[in-house]
């Protein structure tokens, strides 16, 4: 769709993706559950393993909504892997400690959902495997990122695993979707957020279902191109859902970050 049309969809109401149950995991890999430690906190995924620009320290990245319990959580709280929901414990399953979120705001304009957490004492496996993927190797500028979901030349395909799917692959809608509502909860249940990749997956199959926040989304050859947050359960070409993800690049600028591949 070119810059300036509009992709009017009828999709239901947008969630995060947050809620299947997964096991307890070591060593640490991308695509497991996690979740913050509070008894009431969304559960979702490991997105990737990243580091602090020029820092050496191991961080987790995945959504504020599954690390920093929705704007709730304070710096230095326990993250639990598996999440709480899948019968995760704060005093035998604590692997991170929160580092650092970016705020929802409701009422006004939100770019990214998401957070990261610093590895603690707990083995970590191929930080940059994707399993039944490939292996994670960078991620696209959102420039790069436009010009080839553009080319017509070839079929982009993404895909992701995530706690509650597993592996699954989609397309690109779109990827400057704007105005898009999320409800989080009662104190932010208008978060209206911009500049969006909106994705359906593949055949008659959902891209996402809650639980999957936080994934990491890659293309066949294991660049990044988005963190996922969100997501519908009806609308899309097959009726499955829309998944909305955040450009991986615009999360890395924010927190100052870069992909963890070694």
């Amino acid at each position: 769709m070119a810059k300036g049309e509009i992709n009017v969809q009828i999709t239901g109401p947008v969630y995060p993706q947050t809620l299947v149950k997964q096991h307890y995991k070591r060593p640490l890999c991308i695509g497991i559950s996690i979740s913050h430690s509070d008894p009431l906190a969304g559960t979702g995924t490991l997105g990737c393993f990243v580091r602090k620009r020029g820092e050496s320290e191991l961080l987790i990245l995945s959504n504020n909504h599954v690390l920093a319990n929705t704007n709730n959580a304070q710096i230095g709280d326990a993250i639990i892997q598996p999440a709480r929901e899948d019968d995760g414990k704060e005093d035998t399953d604590q692997i991170a400690s929160l580092k650092e979120f970016v705020p929802l705001k409701t009422g006004e304009m939100n770019f990214i959902d998401a957070a990261t957490a610093t590895v603690k004492n707990t083995a970590v496996g191929q930080i940059s495997e994707l399993s039944g993927i490939c292996s994670l190797k960078g991620f696209y500028n959102q420039q790069e990122f436009e010009n080839v979901v553009d080319d017509d030349s070839h079929e982009f395909m993404v895909a992701k695993v995530g706690r509650r799917t597993g592996l699954t692959w989609g397309q690109i809608i779109d990827y400057d979707m704007d105005y898009v509502p999320v409800p989080y909860n009662r104190e932010l249940n208008n978060c209206i957020f911009n500049n969006l990749i909106t994705i359906e997956g593949n055949g008659n199959k959902a891209f996402s279902r809650r639980g999957d926040s936080g994934s990491i989304i890659v293309d066949q050859d294991g660049y990044a191109i988005g963190l996922l947050f969100a997501g519908t359960d009806m609308g899309g070409g097959n009726g499955c859902g829309i998944t909305y993800a955040i450009p991986i690049s615009e999360v890395l600028k924010e927190l100052d970050l870069e992909l963890a591949l070694t």
